[in-house]
């Protein structure tokens, strides 16, 4: 292809010219790729918290137990069982009753629509509270193309973002590239499924309400597309929120006891394990 087709006036002398047609330009500062966006979100988020993160010990149910539960959730998750009423699902139970492995059998049987998740976790460090949005922004941006590009550019506009309150970082984060692609008529994680399990344990009781709140309130506007389910112990100030009109409205709550009903799970493992430590002595 001519260098200057359909061009005028157009004079050079001794000019050396290259087709970089099919050339990927990378901007360099002193030998190493610029910082993008999504570097920085990935930066300022927690990759141990995924559900399948090599560094999340968190078991998945033992097979055959907690089944009824877990039906129910994949069948919320997929789109049936009041999906299209209530959006968010709270499962609550005390601790040590078995919520986060709940949460991790019910991540991997809706694998297909699972858009992001987030194990809040004491122990391992998992747990402050603005680190929670640019993870799921993150595991968002590498599923939908069309939403990286536009936060990938709301970070490299204003940096400071990710420096921001929890309410600030959920609107510029994940509400304004949403409605800007809604407006685009792009849709993007239309009904993925957002599982976040340990609240009780993120950092503050304060954020725990905010990051209820916020997104009660995203459903309750619809702002996000997202059905959020949220694992964790019926905390006082949990139970507040989730019992707020607003919140009722969009919510399932569950319940996951401590009861002689679940003898039969445990039966079902101790069995198991002692199998194996036979087999293996």
């Amino acid at each position: 292809m001519p260098f200057f087709e359909k061009s005028s006036n157009v004079k050079t002398t001794n000019g050396t010219f290259v087709d970089a047609t099919n050339v990927t330009i990378h901007n360099e500062t002193h030998g190493e790729r610029q910082y993008r966006g999504i570097d920085k979100i990935l930066a300022a988020s927690i990759p141990q918290a995924l559900h399948d993160s090599s560094e999340n010990n968190k078991p998945a149910c033992f097979e055959g137990t907690r089944e009824e539960h877990i039906r129910n959730i994949t069948g919320w998750g997929l789109g049936g069982w009041k999906a299209r009423q209530a959006r968010v699902l709270w499962l609550e139970g005390p601790a040590g009753v078995g919520k986060s492995a709940v949460a991790q059998s019910c991540a991997q049987s809706i694998e297909s629509r699972l858009g992001a998740t987030f194990f809040f976790s004491r122990i391992n460090g998992w747990n402050h509270p603005k680190k929670f949005v640019p993870t799921i922004a993150y595991q968002l941006a590498t599923k939908y193309p069309p939403y990286r590009d536009h936060v990938d550019a709301i970070v490299l506009r204003d940096p400071l973002v990710l420096e921001k309150s929890i309410k600030a970082q959920f609107h510029d984060l994940l509400m304004q590239p949403l409605r800007e692609l809604k407006g685009m008529g792009i849709g993007a994680g239309e009904d993925a499924v957002i599982i976040i399990d340990g609240l009780d344990e993120c950092d503050g009781k304060d954020a725990q309400r905010t990051i209820i709140q916020i997104i009660i309130t995203s459903v309750h506007e619809q702002s996000t597309p997202f059905l959020w389910a949220f694992f964790s112990r019926p905390e006082p100030h949990i139970k507040a929120a989730f019992s707020s009109k607003q919140a009722t409205d969009v919510c399932l709550k569950l319940n996951l006891p401590v009861s002689r009903d679940a003898d039969g799970d445990i039966e079902a493992y101790l069995r198991d394990g002692f199998r194996i430590i036979r087999a293996e002595h």
